[in-house]
């Protein structure tokens, strides 16, 4: 038994949303799903900010758009995600007349987009979140938050040599860094695989 698991499991028994059988069908696709750690942490980071328009790239199954749902009862939220199946089974797992599926890639998404973005949470495609910044950036005033899960790519944004396969991806981790960094008030916390979060400076 490990004692470290369940000291955590029981103080955060009390996190806005769990959905352990979700979780598990993700992790067993391959689809990648908030720790509760970082649900935690979000939870208590968005705590009392006004947050009414929310754009999140990568819906996966649905199990982060629900927290959201659930922690920001004001907001409207667009989640994109390009997997069609992945789509489908998130549009059926979370109807909410506050909540907008779109079967696109982010960038496209967000070329289209004219309303402001209160909130942009990234958990989709990392070589491409340099591209969904670059797009979201003057949707963005200042204020306006920043959230990028799994951000340590499993080690390659800061291993010093990577084989020749993973390189575009680091490369381009580190780009998206380089820019969000210059953007936004931020930090990179060391949290399950990383999170960037960061305010629009």
């Amino acid at each position: 038994m490990n004692s470290r698991k369940n000291f955590l499991e029981y103080y955060q028994r009390n996190l806005v949303f769990k959905d352990e059988a979700l979780r598990e069908a993700s992790q067993a696709t391959g689809v990648s799903v908030i720790s509760n750690e970082i649900g935690e942490f979000i939870s208590f980071y968005l705590n009392n900010k006004d947050i009414y328009e929310v754009v999140e790239i990568g819906s996966g199954y649905g199990y982060s758009t629900k927290f959201l749902h659930i922690l920001l009862p004001e907001a409207r939220i667009h989640s994109v995600e390009r997997y069609f199946p992945r789509y489908e089974r998130a549009r059926e797992y979370l109807v909410s007349e506050r909540v907008e599926f779109f079967n696109m890639s982010g960038e496209d998404y967000l070329a289209k987009r004219k309303e402001k973005i209160d909130l942009l949470f990234l958990d989709g495609s990392k070589p491409h979140y340099v591209h969904f910044l670059e797009a979201a950036l003057p949707l963005m005033d200042r204020g306006a938050i920043l959230l990028a899960d799994n951000i340590f790519g499993r080690g390659l944004s800061y291993e010093e040599e990577v084989d020749k396969r993973h390189r575009t991806m680091q490369r381009r981790i580190r780009e998206f860094l380089d820019l969000a960094f210059e953007e936004f008030h931020a930090s990179l916390l060391p949290i399950d695989d990383g999170l960037f979060i960061g305010e629009k400076l």
